[in-house]
């Protein structure tokens, strides 16, 4: 996952040279003390005022370095973590349909959620290590040259604060992958309940969902309660080995100051250069743990990205469009499509027609490529891709984007030609209504359900398809409607269009050039 981090070369170059000059403005501002309480308890004005100077100098040029070691850890951070999803969303893109319906709401997560928590609980951490090791060696190194005894001290306390929550790695593991389990189904649950809502309303079931919610959110509270304990004692447990480190370094430099082994000025260098040894000791634990916690998050990021899907050669060149043998069943399920061939010319025109549940819908999935077959083969013309294969659901999908960019998808298409798509598909009395005209932003409420069909249909033949799927895809348009757009499609030259639906009208049979009737999987009759 590093890879995000190194991709800005630039800045992390600077981040990786400002930290230990960063560190050394802080260690030189703490030594700036000693001379200044030092000339304080001699009533020296002239060494008082010499080391003053110069502490305000290192002390602005300590400020200095903070402040752009920070601009530049939220540069690398920004920067990672919008090239984590941009990578993520463009593999997902990728899949295959199947793959995608599998675990759609958990890639909405991943986007949402989880690449934030791997930016702030590894990306950031990682950087903070960084800093905290530069921090403890140069610390480490200064209190050693100005008292041993005091560093041993300070090293063994500082010690056992790291390795006391170390043991308690596994418990931390392990609580935090049963929170992540059970956030998921919380967002599962929730996610369900809410697309059913016309459900839960119609059939008066508030009172169900409402105690399945309380259930669900308990079991994700609880469990988020014991996640933050455990990492809060393995926290605490490091805070209170520091404080006994910071209390042993008073009592005893206080010893050696008495002694007259070390100046006042010197105690008080020593108890800020203290917190460049405890503070990282104290820190590492946590950020360990933070990192840590990540690891199933890391995983399942890395599954989208890095795992492949099964290559199944399903596909076959040939000089016609055909199906041979085709078999697809769905996981736990009886229904699919069984033993399915058939035959169609390219150009033609067909009607798949069969009842609710016949299996049509699924052979309109296989043919557009969205599912692939357990068994058989589709076979497609040599000059046809697979990108100008379209299919066109029942529900169209209306992208919160101005109309332009819904209707061309980022291919450059003139107004002209958008004017022309949409009087043939009778909407211009709806482009009237738009104050924006083409650059009117709609929204998933902006249109009707026939609106947003007859939309889904003018965006699929802009794109010029050479085969067009169509699964009762103008189900939601009156009868006037619905014929003269389904004519205008039979009426595409050099385009095949296969036509899904549950009744065959007969002013369209004179246009087509077969229709498959589709019962329980098979096909049972062609002409």
């Amino acid at each position: 996952m590093n890879q995000y981090l190194k991709c800005q070369k630039v800045c992390l170059s600077l981040y990786l040279v400002f930290i230990p000059i960063s560190c050394f403005c802080s260690i030189a501002f703490a030594l700036s003390i000693q001379p200044l309480f030092d000339a304080v308890m001699q009533m020296n004005r002239q060494r008082f005022l010499y080391a003053s100077f110069w502490a305000i100098v290192l002390g602005i040029g300590d400020i200095v370095c903070l402040l752009l070691v920070h601009f530049l850890r939220v540069a690398l951070l920004t920067w990672a973590n919008c090239l984590l999803k941009d990578r993520l969303f463009e593999r997902i893109l990728s899949f295959s349909y199947s793959r995608f319906c599998e675990k759609n709401k958990e890639y909405l997560s991943v986007l949402n959620n989880d690449s934030q928590a791997i930016t702030e609980g590894y990306f950031m951490k990682e950087l903070e290590l960084y800093r905290v090791i530069w921090s403890f060696l140069l610390s480490l190194a200064t209190v050693s040259a100005l008292s041993p005894v005091i560093t041993a001290v300070v090293l063994g306390m500082g010690l056992l604060s790291v390795l006391l929550p170390h043991l308690m790695g596994k418990r931390l593991d392990q609580n935090q992958r049963l929170l992540s389990e059970k956030r998921e189904c919380y967002f599962s649950d929730v996610g369900d309940s809410l697309n059913g809502f016309l459900t839960i309303i119609s059939c008066s079931a508030k009172g169900y969902f409402l105690k399945k919610h309380g259930q669900s959110n308990q079991n994700l509270g609880k469990q988020q309660a014991k996640t933050e304990n455990s990492l809060y004692l393995a926290t605490w447990i490091s805070m209170l080995f520091s404080s006994v480190s910071y209390l042993g370094t008073l009592i005893l430099g206080g010893a050696l100051v008495l002694k007259g082994y070390l100046s006042l000025g010197g105690i008080v260098s020593i108890s800020q250069l203290i917190g460049g040894i405890v503070a990282p000791l104290e820190q590492v634990p946590a950020f360990l743990a933070q990192i840590r916690s990540t690891r199933s998050l890391r995983k399942k990021c890395e599954d989208i990205l890095y795992t492949k899907e099964q290559s199944v050669s399903f596909l076959r060149r040939g000089n016609k469009i055909s199906a041979e043998n085709l078999s697809f069943q769905y996981p736990n399920s009886k229904s699919g499509i069984f033993h399915f061939s058939f035959s169609a010319n390219q150009g033609g025109k067909y009607i798949i027609v069969g009842a609710s549940g016949s299996g049509k819908s699924t052979l309109a999935k296989l043919l557009g490529g969205l599912y692939s077959p357990d068994s058989g083969v589709i076979t497609i013309p040599h000059d046809i891709s697979a990108e100008e294969i379209l299919y066109l659901p029942q529900k169209a999908h209306i992208f919160s984007d101005t109309l332009r960019n819904n209707l061309t998808l980022g291919k450059p298409i003139s107004d002209l030609k958008l004017k022309e798509q949409f009087i043939q598909l009778g909407l211009q009395e709806f482009f009237s209504h738009l104050p924006n005209g083409w650059n009117e932003v709609l929204k998933e409420d902006s249109c009707s359900g026939g609106e947003a069909q007859r939309i889904a249909i003018a965006r699929a033949v802009l794109r010029e398809p050479k085969i067009l799927i169509l699964d009762e895809a103008t189900s939601a348009l009156d009868d006037n409607n619905r014929k003269s757009i389904e004519r205008m499609l039979f009426s595409l030259p050099e385009v095949t269009v296969f036509e899904v639906t549950h009744r065959i009208d007969t002013e369209l049979l004179s246009l087509c050039d077969g229709v498959f009737s589709v019962e329980n999987g098979r096909l049972i009759s062609r002409f």
